[in-house]
């Protein structure tokens, strides 16, 4: 058995994924913490510790905190590790529900991704591909938390209900709420508001993610963006994010089963890889 791993480690979790003959076996996540270089260690031996390795494997890092993994042997910016974690995913599309225990949305895709849409805890990417399966170009969000996970959790605060039930709310309403700000500080004083002024929590609820999904839609303008599209990253489990996303760009995004661990999957991939060059035609900044 031929074990390869990637690590991403992103700034609000550590996600590690394990490869074992070309096919995910094991996953794991958990909370960034203040050491990541240690917590990555014991990440990376909790997860291996279920495998019968004969030799240590080669492990790929990604994420903001790539450099930090002192295991990694190979390291690949977010942007590639995503690119080629949705290549993989798109070409074992149907196999996903057998792999990760749940089925993708659609259970089947016709074509090739064009666009990643990839909403992080603290930022949110878009990623073009060309016709040939080149990242012909990105844009990323990292300066504000609109439009990100983190903005999610904080308007569930606001609402005294959890990232399930927010959802649930949501998908409750008749018409969302408008939240105007694009900036989190702002917003959060806006939904207060709404709130005072006694509009229903299912609006509210509805208003979050339609403005995270007004920011990520205009992300994705910037960049020329086609169909079909793969929405990954941890809030792609968000049913009410997924219908306000699909409703801002005009078409349904498909979902895997896996999306938190789709930039680790492509780490764990490119580790696989000796020989592995970026699918890419433009410079990337990292």
């Amino acid at each position: 058995m031929t074990v390869k791993v990637g690590i991403d480690v992103g700034s609000v979790a550590v996600k590690a994924l394990a490869l074992a003959d070309g096919i995910p076996v094991r996953w794991l996540e958990e909370p960034t913490r203040p050491d990541i270089t240690a917590q990555c260690s014991a990440l990376l031996e909790e997860l291996l510790a279920a495998l019968s390795c004969a030799t240590r494997p080669t492990i790929c890092a990604t994420g903001y905190g790539r450099n930090l993994v002192g295991e990694a042997t190979v390291h690949v910016s977010e942007i590639m590790a995503n690119a080629v974690g949705a290549g993989w995913l798109g070409r074992h599309w149907p196999e996903l529900g057998t792999i990760f225990g749940s089925s993708p949305v659609p259970p089947q895709v016709t074509s090739s991704f064009r666009t990643i849409v990839d909403v992080g805890g603290q930022d949110s990417k878009v990623i073009v591909f060309g016709p040939d399966g080149m990242v012909e170009d990105f844009a990323m969000n990292d300066r504000c938390a609109a439009g990100t996970g983190r903005f999610i959790e904080v308007m569930a605060r606001v609402l005294e209900v959890d990232i399930k039930r927010l959802d649930e709310l949501a998908l409750g309403a008749r018409t969302p709420a408008a939240i105007t700000s694009a900036c989190t500080v702002f917003a959060e004083s806006e939904v207060v508001s709404l709130l005072a002024e006694g509009a229903p929590r299912e609006e509210v609820a509805a208003g979050v993610f339609e403005s995270v999904a007004e920011q990520v839609a205009g992300l994705a303008a910037k960049t020329g963006w086609q169909a079909p599209v793969l929405f990954d990253g941890g809030p792609s489990h968000s049913l009410a994010l997924r219908a306000a996303l699909g409703r801002r760009l005009g078409c349904e995004p498909a979902v895997p089963p896996c999306g938190q661990f789709a930039t680790a999957l492509g780490a764990a991939l490119v580790a696989a890889d000796g020989t592995f060059a970026p699918p890419t035609r433009r410079r990337e900044s990292s």
